[in-house]
């Protein structure tokens, strides 16, 4: 399900919107996101700005929220425009340089020192001096592609305390061209941060990824997921989306941006990993296809970062919609922010039309208790059994002695005949039956 646009440009300084990050911290909604200037489009202006393509060129601007659809742009007083810092501006040509940033991605570091709590990953532009200097110190860190050291694109970094006041390091990252939004996260797992970026292999535009434990130096990204088979051979991969299922740090997931040239517009898929390095495409692509002809978002779209929690039991993704294709003058362009949003845990899910099982594969529970998030059409019903490693039915804890479960719950306790609970001295597998239902998730709970 797609919202009205819930954010768009309003200021001065906002000719264009795009890349919305997202984080829920504390009860409020936080939103970092890019806006392009008009003076890009200025036939005076615009070629002195350094980009050949001037709408790459942004600034860094900050919006917070109560309930993730009133949005204020607080006077933040550090960037300025037309000789004004009161301005929602957080990381402006001040900072960075009169070309700009694009595809900045903050992000919260709960293992860093309270300076740097916030760290901040983006594409930008690198002169020849230093270009020079990297292949002198780190020539392992520039991509083989880099030959005209007159037009060349890297990768840079800042920290900051509080995600508004930012301290950038000069010298870029990696030599690395990973245009639109890049996704960097710090992996608590593999004591890593990992980036996930855009690449290039095969004549198609792919989503790479690295990982180091020095946030400021990076190495070359590698390839880590084209377009699905079932896509049109003409499909590239822009923003890649990737994040975490609120609350689960272990489910991996990525919405990346599947763009077709041939009808120049853009639609939103779905992948899944479970250890972020290994990738599958879900089937039912794409989650979000273009716009009605009267919206936003009726050209093309583009994911941005931050699966969170909404209101009335329903997650969210934001993402950046245009009303033109995507090659079309982007200065032309109405654009603003919405959300993609999913009845809380129903991301994807196994559905019998008719009648269905399936079994997880054995596994010791942390738990005795089973919820489960399903739905359920009138005249069918779930039921779930449990067996043992040899895959026989443990007494009483077989599908005939499950109570039925009925209806749409997004939390139902499944109950067997008896009293009985779960065994948690030994491995065992879930075995599901079900009939014209549809199991999105389940859920162990320690009742021991």
């Amino acid at each position: 399900m797609r919202t009205r646009p819930v954010l768009k440009a309003t200021e001065p300084w906002e000719k264009l919107v795009w890349w919305p990050k997202v984080m829920y911290e504390e009860g409020r909604y936080r939103l970092w996101y890019e806006a392009v200037p008009p003076d890009h489009w200025d036939p005076e202006i615009g070629p002195k700005l350094a980009w050949p393509n001037p709408v790459f060129a942004g600034l860094l601007c900050y919006a917070e929220s109560e309930d993730g659809f009133t949005w204020t742009k607080p006077e933040l007083g550090i960037g300025s425009w037309d000789g004004s810092n009161e301005t929602n501006i957080s990381l402006g040509r001040e900072t960075v340089g009169p070309m700009g940033l694009h595809g900045a991605s903050p992000f919260m570091d709960p293992d860093a020192p309270p300076e740097a709590r916030y760290k901040m990953f983006w594409y930008g532009d690198a002169t020849p001096d230093v270009v020079k200097a990297a292949r002198r110190e780190r020539p392992d860190a520039i991509d083989p592609r880099t030959t005209d050291e007159s037009h060349v694109r890297a990768m840079y970094v800042g920290t900051s305390p509080d995600g508004l006041n930012w301290i950038v390091q000069d010298k870029p990252a990696v030599v690395f061209s990973s245009d639109t939004l890049q996704v960097v996260e710090w992996d608590a797992l593999r004591k890593q941060y990992v980036w996930y970026g855009r690449g290039w292999s095969w004549g198609r535009r792919t989503i790479t990824r690295a990982e180091t434990t020095d946030f400021s130096r990076w190495p070359l990204p590698q390839d880590v997921l084209t377009a699905s088979p079932i896509n049109p051979e003409q499909t590239d991969l822009y923003t890649n989306g990737k994040t975490r299922y609120p609350g689960d740090p272990t489910t991996h997931l990525m919405f990346p941006t599947l763009y077709d040239r041939a009808t120049d517009q853009t639609t939103i898929g779905m992948a899944t990993s479970v250890d972020g390095v290994a990738w599958n495409w879900t089937p039912g692509n794409p989650v979000l296809p273009v716009g009605s002809p009267e919206g936003v978002d009726a050209g093309s779209m583009f994911v941005g970062i931050g699966l969170v929690p909404l209101p009335g039991d329903r997650i969210g993704l934001p993402y950046a919609g245009y009303s033109y294709p995507h090659k079309f003058p982007a200065n032309l362009a109405d654009s603003g922010f919405s959300w993609c949003t999913w009845t809380r845990g129903r991301l994807a899910g196994v559905h019998a039309q008719t009648e269905g099982e399936f079994r997880t594969p054995p596994v010791r529970l942390a738990g005795s208790g089973l919820r489960v998030n399903c739905r359920v059409q009138s005249g069918g019903s779930l039921r779930v059994g449990v067996t043992d490693e040899e895959w026989s039915e443990i007494p009483g804890l077989g599908v005939s002695d499950c109570q039925p479960i009925t209806g749409d719950q997004l939390d139902a306790t499944v109950r067997w005949s008896g009293g009985s609970k779960l065994p948690v001295d030994r491995a065992v597998s879930l075995h599901f039956s079900l009939r014209t239902a549809s199991v999105f998730g389940f859920e162990i709970l320690d009742e021991r």
